[in-house]
């Protein structure tokens, strides 16, 4: 669980700091630009645990059913 976690905060530093990376910090002076490289991040993390969820609780299923 706490690895699972960990990496997905790796997962949404990574794409916050690409996003920030790619996004001309001329546009990153707007209020609503500026927040899309950490909402973007929080997204992925979110479907990268909830897909991580979903395939532990498949091979649980799985392993109960042998």
């Amino acid at each position: 669980m706490t690895l699972i976690l960990l990496t997905a905060l790796l997962v949404l530093n990574g794409v916050k700091s690409l996003l920030t990376y790619l996004i001309p910090a001329a546009y990153l002076t707007d209020s609503i630009i500026a927040v899309l490289p950490g909402t973007a991040g929080f997204l992925v993390a979110l479907v990268y645990v909830l897909v991580l969820e979903r395939i532990l609780q498949d091979k649980t299923v799985d392993t109960k059913i042998q």
